[in-house]
């Protein structure tokens, strides 16, 4: 069985002991990042779906209530995830009738991406389930402020993050 971040992240004595803590955040954001995707995984198995799926109907969820259309485009940019892998989960999430494509009316070259009534249902029964999950571990185990410090930290390294690698970003979708 694996250690702890810190005993897997064991640096040779001549590093710096800022760049180990910056590699040891690095390193913590990343497993933190996987054990959350795994929990969210864990709780839709019973949905039939994965948690990028679900991301995908949460996106469509939103811009139906705001009366928007969405583009494979603006969901691969939305989540920093390539076209072509895009496409494929697209046509599982149409052969279980949770979305459709559609041509723009005013321009035939665009889709548009939409989301279905059983798709808006499963986005209704799911919601609660996870703020259910989550409320109960932040809340249990995080303080308000600390909550809000890490939001902070998270949306200034996903801002910088998208910033600095955008080229990168870029050639994956």
């Amino acid at each position: 069985m694996l250690g702890t971040t810190k005993q897997i992240l064991t640096l040779p004595k001549q590093y710096s002991s800022k760049y180990n803590r910056n590699l040891l955040m690095y390193a913590n954001l990343i497993t933190t990042a996987s054990m959350v995707d795994k929990l969210a995984n864990c709780i839709l198995k019973n949905f039939d779906l994965t948690h990028i799926q679900f991301n995908i109907l949460k996106i469509l969820f939103g811009a139906a209530n705001n009366n928007e259309q969405v583009t494979p485009g603006d969901i691969s940019k939305r989540l920093m995830f390539a076209s072509s892998d895009l496409t494929r989960l697209l046509d599982r999430l149409e052969k279980k009738d949770l979305i459709t494509r559609e041509v723009d009316p005013t321009n035939r070259r665009k889709i548009n991406i939409n989301i279905t009534e059983k798709g808006e249902l499963l986005v209704l029964e799911y919601m609660p389930i996870m703020h259910q999950a989550t409320n109960n571990f932040f809340e249990a185990y995080i303080s308000e402020n600390d909550r809000e410090i890490m939001i902070k930290a998270l949306e200034v390294i996903q801002k910088n993050v998208s910033l600095t690698n955008v080229k990168c970003l870029e050639t994956m979708m």
